[in-house]
């Protein structure tokens, strides 16, 4: 079985009924997200958890082909599918004019979106296009597309697993308990839209996946067979009737002539994707991870993408996306600052009246005994949907949007005159960042960036959840040092005294 293009591809896809690609898919991905036991290898769970996302890959592709087809995919054929996706040697890079064409056109998404936005950019030290030339974006190229590859393979492998998905919703609960610090209408609202009291609410993600996995078919779940709960997951918010409000909610008809089908919305997606991008558009189980089956009975097809939904499934029904920067830097000061960096870090003063880029200043600084961190807290720097990212009106996009970033961290290191240690330069986003953000840093490592803005070492870009991650089994100390430029990564090793997410350690689910 061979393929030329991902549009041969997708041709063949629809010899089969894409409503068989979601049964079979689905009891795959389940398969591979139960990770084999305790004395699986690290490298085993790296190519289940490879597996589970082609499954979905190609869950996703179906979907946007033939409902209405008679033949049905088998397990066999399925499998065979996911092999050829694992050795797939006709995708995008295929094309040898591809690299040169994003780099050429990389650069030009840069150069216009600094003339357009001339009054941001005319106070900065330095203009992102004299420094990322056509040449040198040709040049890391293939890095590029391996940072897809592997954003693609590696999407939802954590580390202890259970702890860091879990710590997605806790995350999830935290923030929206600060939210509703800020604006009291919160709870009200969410509850309203929702229809479900707001703490029954976050216990569904656990119940969801205790009932989904309890079934016959692993991930499908009929409703009109009864489920028990005991009394006291009861009186916790675990009945039936709120598990079935949460799947309503969070669910779509798979495959009708409504706009809103789940098939529907892949396809426009996909059409809305240059086609050599067609490998890794956006995931879409992260809006709605559940599908409606009729009759009451759905299709959870994967656990991990629905943990990784908590947030965009949960601000849907908030009265206002506006307040979300002011509760994210409420969270690092409030609940992870104090746990990670206690009695060496503060909150950096706003210069009033700014006059212009060179007065803003970072929101963290983080004094540790031969290192200083500036932490600029982006909200807006990635969304949901990191696939944007990879395309190169994204990509420039992006990039542009992380140089301002480091800009405002620069000029806040002239103004603190921060000269006596080394300086990292964190930038922390809300949505996942890392792999997307990844060749930005090679390519400043190759370049005078550093000396322009007269930083230490290029500025690391890295979600909340990314960052929680990298320390949870480490001191900040430690991975401070680990980060400076004269260390390897893997010079460091853990010293075992991180967080292990104890800042969350008042948010309770039971499982």
């Amino acid at each position: 079985m061979e393929f030329k293009s991902i549009k041969e591809l997708r041709e063949y896809l629809r010899r089969y009924n894409s409503n068989s690609f979601v049964e079979v898919g689905t009891s795959v991905c389940w398969q591979e997200w139960q990770n084999g036991g305790p004395r699986i290898s690290r490298l085993g769970r790296v190519k289940k958890n490879s597996r589970r996302n082609y499954a979905l890959r190609l869950i996703l592709l179906a979907s946007a082909g033939n409902p209405y087809g008679n033949q049905a995919i088998t397990f066999q054929e399925f499998e065979s599918l996911i092999d050829v996706l694992f050795n797939f040697a006709n995708h995008t890079i295929s094309d040898k004019t591809l690299l040169d064409t994003e780099a050429e056109y990389t650069f030009n998404y840069l150069h216009t979106w600094e003339q357009d936005n001339y009054k941001t950019v005319r106070n900065w030290k330095l203009l992102l296009s004299d420094i990322f030339t056509k040449e040198l974006i040709r040049k890391n190229g293939g890095d590029l597309f391996s940072t897809r590859q592997a954003v693609f393979q590696n999407s939802g492998f954590w580390t202890p697993l259970a702890l860091v998905q879990l710590a997605r919703v806790q995350r999830t609960m935290k923030v929206f308990e600060i939210l509703n610090s800020i604006d009291l209408n919160t709870i009200n609202f969410f509850e309203s839209s929702t229809k479900l009291n707001h703490e029954f609410y976050f216990v569904q993600f656990m119940s969801s996946i205790g009932c989904f996995l309890k079934t016959r078919f692993r991930g499908v779940l009929d409703f009109k067979k009864s489920i028990d709960f005991d009394d006291e997951l009861k009186s916790k918010g675990y009945t039936e009737e709120n598990l079935r409000i949460f799947v309503r909610l969070n669910s779509r008809v798979f495959s009708s002539s409504d706009r809103d089908s789940f098939c529907n919305i892949v396809t426009e997606r996909l059409n809305n994707t240059s086609e050599v991008y067609h490998p890794f558009f956006y995931n879409s189980f992260l809006d709605y991870p559940f599908i409606d089956l009729g009759q009451d009975k759905y299709c959870l097809p994967d656990a991990c993408s629905l943990m990784e939904s908590s947030w965009n499934i949960t601000c849907k029904h908030l009265p206002s996306n506006k307040i979300l920067d002011q509760a994210f830097e409420q969270y690092l000061a409030n609940v992870l600052l104090p746990i990670i960096a206690p009695n060496c870090f503060e909150k950096i003063r706003e210069v009033e009246n700014p006059q212009s880029s060179h007065d803003k200043r970072a929101d963290f600084l983080i004094t540790l005994p031969n290192v200083y961190i500036i932490i600029e807290c982006k909200n807006s720097l990635m969304s949901s949907d990191t696939s944007v990212c990879f395309n190169p009106k994204g990509l420039a996009s992006l990039w542009v949007r992380i140089h301002g970033a480091t800009e405002q961290i620069s000029s806040t290191i002239e103004a603190l005159k921060l000269k006596d240690k080394p300086v990292i330069p964190l930038i922390l986003t809300f949505y996942d960042a890392l792999l997307a953000s990844n060749v930005f840093e090679s390519i400043v490592k190759s370049t005078d960036y550093c000396d322009h803005l007269n930083l230490s070492m290029p500025p690391i870009v890295r979600s909340l959840h990314e960052f929680e991650h990298c320390i949870y089994n480490r001191s900040l100390q430690n991975w401070a040092e680990s980060m400076l430029p004269k260390q390897s990564n893997s010079s460091i090793k853990p010293d075992n005294q991180g967080h292990n997410y104890r800042h969350l350690k008042d948010i309770i689910i039971d499982i």
